[in-house]
């Protein structure tokens, strides 16, 4: 409080100081969380600073918009793979706080002269309001990042990380809308889309997000030997490429999904399998230390309906009791 009274200029060189520090480990623990066997590591590491990442998070987006051009040049970092690095804040931080930072980022991002930046929190922004339930504002950013895409194609070509997650994206609000006169093109853009990340980007987890994308449109559409394929193919990738991490837990939940909705046509083996399956990503959740975060509420809901099916009501009742308990805790009431 004196420094503010009389040493302002002090004041804030020191605050811009520890924005680009803070900001740079964020960065950095964002790369672990995308690393093999390192997901609970750097998740704890934000929990163990929380208050001081998000506080120079808020302070980021507060100086990008004001036009700080020292801010923007210091913490540079945390736009390099910028989806990556928002993915890793989104298991890190509650919904309301993340849709914010997204937002008000989003606005400091030009369509002319960072159009690549803009599509990608533009697709960030939709996942969110899609899971909100927030039907129009998500038709509404993703028609804009589809624009800014179709305008900028020279950009997305040297960067493909950001044109497979567009892709992606994409892909999947054409599957939410659930109109069947998109059938063909889902199917084309899907081959699209597993074509680029196979070529382009190997054994990275966003060639896993693509497979497991892939595998939950074939499921809808009720073909169930190719989304088997696709959902294993993801499930090998992520071990490879990420071991015990969420996105594993969430390849495992996924085949689980697959054989809780397609068992009956395949009898007492296929809810074992299922079970197993659930089983295995709730161990690893266990083990990340994020068992009762938002981001495993379907899956132990849906571990608790698997143990209700095989007749195990106790057990079922336990997990869908913690369901509930992570929901009131992580979500506001709706």
């Amino acid at each position: 409080k004196i420094g503010e009274d009389e040493y302002p200029h002090l004041v804030a060189a020191g605050e811009k100081l520890a924005c680009a520090h803070f900001m740079s480990r964020l960065a950095q623990n964002a790369n672990r969380y995308w690393s093999k066997d390192s997901c609970r590591e750097s998740v704890e590491a934000f929990r163990a600073e929380r208050h001081n990442f998000e506080y120079f998070l808020e302070i980021y987006a507060q100086r990008r918009e004001t036009k700080d051009g020292d801010i923007v040049e210091s913490c540079q970092t945390f736009l390099d793979g910028l989806p990556q690095k928002c993915m890793y804040l989104e298991m890190c931080v509650l919904p309301r706080f993340y849709i914010s930072i997204l937002e008000r980022l989003l606005e400091t991002f030009d369509s002319e002269t960072q159009p690549v930046h803009r599509v990608e929190l533009l697709c960030l922004l939709g996942h969110e309001y899609r899971k909100a339930g927030e039907k129009e504002k998500y038709q509404q950013v993703t028609m804009e990042a589809d624009e800014i895409h179709a305008m900028n194609h020279a950009e997305f070509e040297t960067n493909d990380l950001s044109e497979v997650f567009f892709r992606n994206s994409y892909v999947r609000f054409l599957s939410d809308k659930k109109d069947r006169n998109d059938n063909d093109r889902i199917e084309e853009e899907t081959k699209v889309v597993l074509k680029v990340s196979h070529d382009k980007l190997g054994e990275h987890p966003e060639r896993a997000a693509t497979l497991l994308y892939a595998g939950i449109f074939e499921k809808r559409h009720k073909k169930w030997d190719e989304a088997k394929q696709k959902l294993n193919e993801a499930l090998e990738l992520c071990k490879t490429c990420l071991g015990k991490h969420f996105m594993t837990a969430q390849c495992y939940k996924n085949i689980a999904d697959l054989y809780f909705f397609h068992q009956q046509s395949e009898g007492k083996t296929g809810l074992d399998i299922c079970f197993e399956h659930y089983a295995e990503s709730i161990r690893i959740l266990v083990d990340l230390g994020m068992i009762e975060s938002k981001e495993s509420i379907l899956t132990v809901k849906n571990f608790g309906l698997c143990h209700m099916r095989k007749g195990n009501f106790n057990e079922a009742m336990s997990f869908l009791t913690k369901s509930k308990k992570a929901a009131e805790k992580e979500f506001e009431s709706d």
